[in-house]
């Protein structure tokens, strides 16, 4: 598999387990995941940083509906 291919696969992973309710939920695993810098762009245009989605994150409710 070239690298450019195992790149994507690997960012592929990473979004993808944070999807995962056990990552969500984990302050220290989505702490690990996003860069120091992140930034979410919400649909309607709303700016979430770093701090604010590992704080929404960890007090989602086990359900299908998200914060984010």
């Amino acid at each position: 598999m070239p690298s450019h291919d195992h790149d994507l696969a690997e960012i592929q992973f990473l979004e993808e387990a944070l999807h995962r309710p056990s990552v969500r939920h984990s302050k220290l695993a989505v702490e690990a995941l996003l860069a120091k810098e992140f930034v979410e762009f919400g649909a309607l245009g709303r700016v979430y940083r770093r701090p604010e989605v590992i704080d929404l994150l960890s007090q989602e409710e086990n359900d299908t509906h998200s914060i984010l």
